[in-house]
């Protein structure tokens, strides 16, 4: 298989919590990086958010001051897109709008040269549709980073429907150099880790309102002490599905569509029902859905 270039060089797209947490281990990988972002003030939180962490990994003893010290010098921070010009891939790392994301790739194309993978870390967005908004669709990626990305472990790899195999090889090859575990998805919404993940938040709020439970204040109270979250952990998955998701409450509300769940249920079925070690799915022979006794 060729590969189309040796990744040296990588570009990311916005300064916020994703960007700086790819920053964070492409720079501890030995990439060079360059964030990019349109608020100076975004860029310098970034650059703290990274020593702070850095500085953490090396007290844990996951990383020696030595290291750090080279991934801190690896990282540059810009507000202006031309300096992608030598990047051999950049990541948009912006906020789950394809509006916003269309408008990023509009005014990143001119600055590119010829042979860059331009990859999104979107977690639900079409992959196909967002390539099909540049000039390269053969050389575009959906490369879907966990949140906090310097822990997760997962990184979910998503083809459009031009996405050549060359790409795929690169973007794969990548990743693992990052030390993280790949997981193949189709382009369909969400994915994988998200597909899951959405229903579950679902069947926990139906198992903390709906007929499961008692009436009465201390419903809430019989299900944190049920052993919910002890039990997800227990469950034994597939390693492509194994993930301990930190989920951001902006992100989830947008990802339930509308739908009126009060903040702190969502937060509670979060913290009780989602942080799970790992995930699998099983047949229950009831249509989905297991009736409460009596």
């Amino acid at each position: 298989m060729t590969i189309i270039n040796e990744i040296s060089t990588v570009g990311i797209v916005g300064a916020g919590q994703m960007g700086n947490g790819i920053a964070h281990v492409c720079a501890v990988s030995g990439y060079a990086v360059i964030v990019q972002d349109v608020k100076e003030e975004q860029l310098e939180l970034a650059k703290s958010k990274i020593a702070k962490n850095l500085e953490r990994q090396v007290k844990k003893g996951h990383l020696t001051q030595e290291h750090a010290s080279d991934a801190v010098s690896n990282i540059s921070y810009t507000t202006d897109s031309a300096e992608f010009g030598q990047c051999e891939m950049i990541i948009e790392a912006a906020t789950e709008n394809e509006a916003v994301k269309s408008q990023i790739f509009s005014g990143l194309l001119p600055h590119l040269n010829d042979t860059a993978i331009l990859a999104t870390n979107t977690s639900s967005l079409s992959i196909t549709r967002l390539a099909a908004q540049t000039d390269r669709p053969d050389r575009f990626m959906g490369i879907h980073f966990m949140n906090p990305v310097p822990v997760m472990e997962l990184v979910e790899l998503i083809r459009g429907i031009g996405t050549s195999k060359e790409t795929f090889k690169t973007c794969e090859q990548f990743v693992q150099r990052l030390g993280k575990q790949t997981a193949v998805s189709e382009d369909f919404p969400a994915f994988i880790v998200n597909r899951v993940l959405i229903p579950m938040i679902n069947e926990a709020v139906y198992t903390l309102y709906g007929p499961c439970t008692h009436e009465g204040g201390q419903k809430r109270q019989d299900f944190q002490e049920s052993g919910v979250a002890r039990f997800m952990r227990s469950i034994v998955a597939t390693p492509t599905l194994k993930c301990r998701a930190m989920v951001r409450m902006d992100w989830l509300m947008v990802s339930f569509k509308g739908a009126q769940y009060p903040k702190d249920v969502i937060l509670f079925a979060v913290f009780f029902y989602v942080r799970y070690d790992s995930v699998i799915l099983r047949s229950r022979g009831d249509n989905g859905r297991t009736r409460c006794a009596g």
